[in-house]
């Protein structure tokens, strides 16, 4: 077969597109840091990238839940906290009601003390986080307790027994409130009673407040269990941030060295290509000189 110079020409003008489509191919892997532009570089290695992405947004899904949840129970956890302190305040003016010595006025000033501790309850109870009733259940945004001023004085419950759930981990979803009012409700009981034996004016009113010593142990007993759960779902959730943050970066590094490029390797290859271009065109354009034959032929 005879080799005319228009083969030639076309068979170098192929050579020096393939070279320039892999120089482009290694400049723009270089300028983006990936080596994975288009699915046909690399089916395999660009399905193992989607999988990973999946489980990384999936993580960062439950990374996001375990923040939002953290947020939530501290929030409960704070509010639980001035509620003991509020109790623990209940059982002091008790016991100093429980003495039979002081005087009808001393004990109207302890009731109206008690008072005040309702009223404080009131606002720790219908607490909110991000605009959000915390002790409510699924009425989140109804306050969950109103106050009857009475005499004897007592609250409604607005809220309901449901459970706020979130995942916080594959497979895995944890209770975030407390139902139902929490110990709320056990503790206004036992502040109503109070104040009720405190403006008691008939005989006997010493003993009958420090009947209520046992009353008053069980309300923070309750307090006191509640925190307890948060505090266990709180140390929880921080082990299991801890293992995800772990597998966070673990994905993050299998993705990396799935698709992003070696940067010192690509620009090594770069160099090597723009030479070998550089030569294809000198070497080309000396071979395929124009002349008269070339013209005939």
């Amino acid at each position: 077969m005879r080799i005319t110079t228009k083969m030639m020409l076309s068979d170098a003008t192929s050579q020096l597109n393939k070279n320039l489509e892999r120089l482009k191919r290694l400049q723009v892997e270089a300028a983006s840091g990936k080596k994975l532009q288009r699915i046909s570089d690399d089916p395999f290695a660009t399905e193992q990238a989607l999988s990973f992405r999946s489980a990384i947004k999936l993580n960062q899904g439950n990374l996001r839940n375990i923040d939002l949840s953290k947020n939530w129970m501290e929030s409960t956890d704070a509010a639980l906290s001035q509620l003991s302190d509020l109790v623990a305040n209940a059982n002091t003016i008790a016991q100093q009601g429980a003495n039979d010595t002081i005087s009808a006025s001393e004990r109207e000033g302890l009731a109206q003390t008690t008072d005040q501790l309702i009223n404080q309850a009131l606002e720790l109870a219908n607490s909110r986080h991000r605009g959000q009733y915390i002790f409510s259940g699924f009425q989140t945004d109804k306050a969950p307790f109103t106050l009857n001023t009475g005499p004897p004085p007592s609250v409604t419950y607005q809220g309901d027994s449901g459970e706020i759930q979130r995942q916080v981990a594959p497979g895995y979803q944890m209770t975030i409130n407390i139902t139902g009012g929490g110990p709320f409700p056990e503790v206004f009981q036992m502040l109503s009673n109070l104040v009720t034996e405190l403006r008691d004016t008939t005989p006997g009113a010493g003993q009958r407040i420090s009947g209520r010593l046992t009353e008053i142990e069980n309300a923070l007993s309750s307090v006191s269990a509640s925190r307890a759960s948060i505090g266990a779902k709180l140390s929880r959730l921080d082990s299991t941030q801890s293992r995800l943050n772990q597998v966070q970066v673990g994905l993050e590094s299998l993705l990396s060295k799935n698709e992003d490029t070696d940067m010192a390797e690509t620009i090594m290859k770069l160099s090597q290509q723009e030479v070998a271009y550089r030569t294809a065109l000198q070497v080309n354009g000396r071979i395929l000189q124009p002349s008269l034959l070339d013209f005939l032929t």
